[in-house]
């Protein structure tokens, strides 16, 4: 598959974008909270709200699937290879560096570059949500020098400014003990009347536990992203959502990334009215496939998967379906699977899995969208 183009450099994933705006507006929200917590004596929780914010901003980022899919770049010595989802499978591109006439702006990302590639008609591989930025830009530019700009500085100014925010809760702490100590602690000197009785040491009582948080499913208020949609998968429910009634489209969004077409997907909160929730089990080995990678063979296992969709109403939460069904798709891709870690780092594994057929997709989730 990539004969001719020499050995890989690197390989980037879009990811799910955050605007800086959000990000800060998070982590100060996040920060302010922190505060009031210490100020009222509960250190624990006042320490621990930042550092669980900044994670549930890194897992939006990189594990949420974007609102295009999730596209794929691979750096060789003397080309590209780009894989992007469309409507019947990943598209795949091969561009030779020579191809590459200059860059655009990327349509996603109107301030960040695209490559502007020669060919009919003229098009554009896109840079803005591809991750890492730096390591994707430095390896541009060992192979067009001078072709790509530098990436600017805003997104290290903003994780610099998170991560300031993030530090003022931990040194407010000591600071708010120091100024606000406990109120036993200030009449535990007071003098009082002589006695001839020893007196019992003052032992102020512990505060009481804070109260379990309900158990079950509950409401939750209307998300500001699709994303705050997760928990209708556990059973809690949006009333102002929109009702599953009417004629269709009805819109859906789903927990992980999955077979559903982008068009059955909304990206609008307030237009959600099913929710999809996933999961796979990988069965029995299929086949072997043989690819040719840097030269050399390279194989991956292909394995049946077992899908099985439980489809929520967003509004109510019940359950609009609950299917369980063998992914038909067992041919080879055109390209090994590519896989990904929690970084985002992505590699070529030992194995691949079956895919839902066009029908098995429609069957399953497109019907309910579509009516």
């Amino acid at each position: 598959m990539v004969d001719g183009f020499g050995a890989l450099q690197g390989s980037y994933g879009s990811v799910h974008r955050i605007p800086a705006g959000v990000a800060l507006g998070t982590m100060g929200g996040a920060a302010l909270v922190g505060l009031i917590l210490a100020l009222a004596h509960v250190y624990a929780y006042a320490l621990a709200l930042p550092v669980v914010v900044l994670v549930v901003l890194a897992v939006v980022r990189f594990r949420v699937d974007p609102a295009e899919r999730r596209r794929w770049l691979l750096v060789y010595e003397r080309g590209l290879v780009e894989r992007v989802p469309g409507p019947g499978g990943p598209t795949v591109r091969y561009l030779p560096f020579a191809d590459v006439t200059g860059v655009v702006p990327d349509r996603g990302f109107p301030g960040r570059p695209a490559l502007a590639v020669a060919s009919e008609p003229p098009s554009a591989v896109r840079l803005g949500d591809l991750s890492p930025a730096s390591g994707l830009h430095a390896t541009l530019d060992r192979h067009l020098p001078g072709v790509v700009p530098r990436p600017g500085t805003t997104p290290v100014l903003v994780v610099t400014a998170a991560l300031a925010v993030l530090a003022l809760v931990p040194f407010a702490v000591p600071v708010v003990r120091a100024l606000d100590p406990d109120p036993a602690a200030g009449t535990a000197g007071t003098a009082g009347p002589a006695s001839s009785v020893s007196p019992v040491p003052y032992s102020p009582p512990f505060p009481p536990p804070p109260a379990a948080p309900p158990s079950g499913p509950h409401a939750i208020d209307m998300p500001t992203g699709v994303a705050g949609f997760w928990s209708v998968c556990d059973g809690n429910f949006v009333p102002s959502a929109p009702a599953y009634t009417g004629p269709p489209p009805h819109p859906m969004w789903d927990r992980v990334p999955t077979y559903a077409e982008h068009e059955w997907r909304s990206s609008t909160p307030t237009a959600v009215q099913l929710v999809a929730c996933h999961s796979a089990t990988t069965g029995a080995k299929v086949r072997t496939c043989r690819y040719t990678l840097d030269g050399k063979p390279f194989v991956q296992t292909l394995h049946k998967v077992t899908w099985t969709t439980v489809i929520r109403e967003a509004k109510t939460g019940r359950v609009v379906a609950n299917t369980t069904f063998v992914a038909a798709d067992e041919r080879c891709k055109p390209i090994p699977e590519i896989t990904y870690s929690s970084n985002g780092t992505a590699s070529f594994g030992d194995d691949q899995s079956a895919e839902p057929t066009d029908e098995q997709a429609y069957a399953n989730l497109g019907r309910y969208v579509l009516g």
